[in-house]
């Protein structure tokens, strides 16, 4: 029986392929985050490898999430691994465990989740944005996810990206829209389609920082 919309993201099918991926990738995950781990360790030897940040998807909501070094720091490796998204693979602990999705909205930091909302003049769709984010885990891959890290977005220091958001409204409503396209077309194809436009970001982007630091 296959699902779709809201029936899929609260299905076993969902839960089943995204356990099924994390473990069929387990190998190359482990390896990643030790090369990750080690690349953190000789940048800032005396730095935290793995920090606990204060995240929510709506107002007034919030978790500890993990995230590999600073995610406010503007060095090298922190912009290279932000944006191949590989600080976030201490999160997949967080999505075996079932505290989070691996396909769902991306949460941030609660101020900048306030400011996000509070920019929607159109009220329709910040009520259905923060309908559909009631009804979801916090997730790693979303057509937003994808969407930004191609456009450099999240390629910078958070706290940069923060302000970009609040001069830029449009950001909050094409996120909006995006979180709500992926809510209603929530499917195993979908998600499918997610995880290959996230790797075909990432390998796009390795490409393009490998280039930059080689020249």
């Amino acid at each position: 029986m296959s699902f779709s919309g809201e029936s899929y993201i609260h299905s076993q099918q969902k839960r089943a392929l995204e356990l099924s991926l994390l473990g069929s990738g387990a190998l190359s995950i482990g390896g990643l985050a030790i090369v990750s781990a080690v690349a953190l360790k000789l940048s800032n030897p005396g730095e935290p490898l793995i920090i606990q940040t204060e995240r929510g998807l709506i107002p007034g909501q919030t978790y500890q999430s993990p995230k590999f070094g600073n995610p406010d720091s503007d060095q090298v490796v922190h912009r290279f691994l932000a944006k191949t998204m590989l600080d976030e693979i201490p999160q997949l602990a967080e999505v075996a465990s079932g505290k989070m999705t691996l396909f769902g909205p991306r949460a941030d930091k609660p101020s900048h989740v306030e400011a996000l909302f509070e920019s929607l003049a159109d009220d329709e769709l910040k009520t259905k944005w923060l309908e559909v984010k009631r009804k979801q885990k916090p997730g790693l891959i979303s057509s937003y996810s994808v969407y930004s890290h191609s456009n450099n977005v999240d390629g910078i220091p958070e706290y940069i990206r923060e302000q970009l958001d609040r001069d830029i409204i449009s950001g909050a409503e094409r996120r909006a829209i995006l979180d709500i396209h992926d809510f209603h077309h929530a499917s195993t194809r979908h998600d499918l389609s997610l995880l290959r436009n996230a790797f075909h970001m990432a390998k796009t982007n390795y490409r393009v920082l490998s280039a930059s630091l080689n020249s």
